[in-house]
């Protein structure tokens, strides 16, 4: 389990586009759940909140299976809003 938030401590250089998350000086927060049963089974879940109303921005699930003649994996965004200005 993983979870945190980023500060810029230059607020004068921002090179990231509006929505991006990294645009303002605090971060949105981020957070992600690894699973994984005997190296077999993995499943991953990242999270980004908005850093002021902890609204949801954007979800990715990962998921992996190795049944010893078949391997199966594959990614799912399962939200991501996308404007011309940016990641919204």
């Amino acid at each position: 389990l993983f979870g945190g938030q980023s500060y810029r401590l230059d607020g004068d250089n921002n090179l990231y586009p509006r929505g991006s998350g990294l645009d303002r000086r605090e971060s949105d927060w981020v957070a992600e759940l690894n699973a994984d049963y005997q190296g077999r089974y993995m499943l991953n879940y990242k999270t980004q909140l908005d850093q002021q109303t902890l609204s949801s921005e954007r979800h990715e699930f990962d998921a992996y299976a190795d049944w010893d003649r078949l391997i199966l994996g594959g990614a799912l965004p399962l939200c991501a809003r996308v404007s011309r200005d940016g990641y919204r």
